[in-house]
Formats: structure tokens, C-alpha cells, sequence
């Protein structure tokens, strides 16, 4: 199952709900998020060899904190990327690890996705910016 996958099968309200209760600092930002979550629907994924693996880590926090990541075939979990820059159609082509959905449910799959893809900014231009600002 890939990303697009998801986003096309679960609406809004149950991906708002997760981002709210994972994230609450970001609550005023909803609409953000629901933009792009709307871009992504009307999107066609371009091919992508990573794999979206999502998992939790244990804190010193009473709440896990979430890690989102791309990781290449054969399934090396020590072998994982940041893909918070990627392409977002790149990112809708991406097949979920078994063990992100035996773990998250779909909204919570999307929700954590959403925050990872706009963790640089909610366009994609936004996300160049702030890339090319890092690197100069």
C-alpha cells in the first residue's frame, strides 16, 4: 500500500484529529496542514525507491516521540533516511513498511506524514527556500 493510497481512502476530520493530539502545539496551523493534505489528493505520484517507515521511540517523555523516515530495500532498519525534503509525489509513491501499519492506523500514518512533509514548510517552493538556506 502506498501513501496515495491512504490519502485517497481517509478524510480530513480523522487525519486532523491525530495531528492535534500528536502535535497540539500546532493546532492553529490545521488549515495548513489541510491544504496540503487537499494538494496531495489532486497529485500523481512520481516513482520513488524508498519505503515510508514510521516508528516510535521510546523518550524520557511520557509520550514516545515518533520518527519518520525513508529506508531502501533489503529492509536494513539501521538504514534510514531523512525524507523530510523529498518531492511530495515522490513521497505519495511510497510503499507504508509492514511494521508502520501494523503499528499506526491509516490517519495516524497520513497525520505523521503530513507533519514530516511540511516540516520545512507548507509548499513545496516554501521547502526549497529553506533547503537551499541550510545549505548556503
Amino acid at each position: 500500500m502506498t501513501l496515495k493510497e491512504l490519502v485517497e481512502k481517509n478524510n480530513w476530520e480523522g487525519i486532523e484529529s491525530i495531528l492535534i493530539k500528536s502535535y497540539p502545539d500546532l493546532k492553529k496551523k490545521t488549515s495548513y496542514f489541510h491544504n496540503v493534505y487537499i494538494e496531495l489528493t489532486k497529485m500523481n505520484p512520481i516513482h520513488c525507491n524508498l519505503i515510508l517507515y514510521i516508528r516510535k521511540i521510546n523518550s524520557k517523555n511520557e509520550d514516545d516521540e515518533i520518527a519518520v523516515s525513508g529506508i531502501e530495500e533489503p529492509h536494513e532498519l539501521g538504514n534510514t533516511y531523512n525524507i523530510s525534503g523529498i518531492n511530495w509525489r515522490k513521497w505519495l509513491d511510497m510503499e507504508i513498511h509492514p511494521e508502520t501499519i501494523k503499528s499506526f492506523n491509516e490517519s495516524e500514518i497520513i497525520a505523521h506524514s503530513l507533519y514530516e512533509m511540511t516540516f520545512l514548510g507548507f509548499s513545496e517552493n516554501e521547502i526549497k527556500i529553506n533547503i537551499e538556506k541550510t545549505i548556503n
